[in-house]
């Protein structure tokens, strides 16, 4: 199943974890185990970097409550340099061969309010979460 999700992060996605909105677990329900509240997502992002975040689904009553936690979710905001406004894109992977689950994508208004990718920053990742494709 190929999908495309995206969400426009507020400061509280950027200061602690993500909050994926609820829709999103229709496609994200197949990486947990029956009656698991925790999984590992897989990602290679737009700059070829591999990244996994552990997605957790906290609180009860009938909203499950996905969220990508920290400290994985930090390492990816403060290397890319997200901001408030930014928009996160989360797309099926359909090549498995990388062991990936998703390919995310960041976005900024330019000045010509439409979409563009973020640039990639001057340093370097670190050397466990660089992919080589």
């Amino acid at each position: 199943m190929e999908f495309e999700y995206s969400k426009v992060l507020r400061q509280n996605d950027i200061e602690d974890r993500l909050t994926v909105p609820q829709k999103w677990m229709d496609i994200l329900r197949p990486l947990f185990g029956k009656g698991e509240k925790e999984a590992l997502i897989r990602a290679l992002c737009w700059l070829g970097y591999f990244w996994e975040f552990r997605c957790i689904i906290r609180g009860k009553g009938p909203y499950e409550k996905p969220t990508l936690q920290a400290p994985e979710w930090q390492r990816f905001i403060n290397y890319v340099g997200i901001q408030e406004g930014d928009r996160l894109i989360f797309q099926a992977e359909e090549n498995h061969e990388r062991r990936t689950d998703y390919n995310i994508r960041v976005q900024r208004k330019d000045a010509d309010g439409l979409w563009t990718d973020v640039q990639p920053p001057a340093r370097v990742a670190p050397a466990f979460y660089h992919f080589n494709i």
